[in-house]
């Protein structure tokens, strides 16, 4: 391994805990935590009780919520939830997602090699504050991070292509956690 690229990394998503705790979640983060509290209650189902987590059109329209991503009906349904809908019904309930999430989060160690990390202003999954914390915690673990953050990162371009190409050859690594660290 000389190095790995990330594209809109889903790495810190405690944050998910918060949006529903506060109502905020948008439809995109709706399916996803509709998705982790159904694939916990088949882990855990005596940890996690899905009615702590939905109500209303949430409870009627879950099946249909888990459907596939790529279904646009996933996000149609997402979108005629209101986000209350699953807002979990207990500070407790919220606990136990946070601590469930933090399970989940990177970084979780020191990375084994150099990474280049490439997010968006606009993720509707992960908001860029989320990865900035998660850039953050990597850069304590001393990882070598070459970031880039634009409004709308391109699925593949030249600048990772060229990133790639200098880790087979053995080229010094740009690293950005030098200004993110105190």
């Amino acid at each position: 391994l000389v190095g790995s690229v990330s594209l809109s990394p889903i790495s810190d998503v405690g944050g998910l805990a918060d949006a529903a705790r506060d109502g905020t979640l948008n439809d995109d983060q709706k399916v996803t935590l509709a998705r982790f509290l159904a694939a916990l209650h088949v882990e855990y189902p005596d940890v996690i009780n899905l009615d702590d987590y939905r109500r209303g059109a949430a409870k009627t329209e879950w099946d249909a919520l888990l459907g596939c991503q790529s279904d646009p009906s996933a996000r149609d349904v997402a979108a005629r939830i209101p986000a209350a809908d699953l807002k979990p019904a207990t500070a407790e309930a919220v606990d136990t997602l946070h601590g469930f999430l933090k399970k989940v989060n990177l970084p979780q160690a020191p990375a084994l090699a150099p990474m280049m990390v490439m997010y968006g202003d606009d993720d509707p999954l992960v908001p860029a504050a989320w990865t900035d914390a998660a850039l953050d915690a990597a850069c304590k673990l001393g990882d070598v991070i070459t970031i880039g953050r634009e409004p709308q990162p391109q699925p593949i371009s030249d600048t990772q292509l060229a990133w790639i190409a200098d880790r087979f050859a053995a080229k010094p690594v740009p690293n950005d956690c030098a200004g993110r660290t105190p």
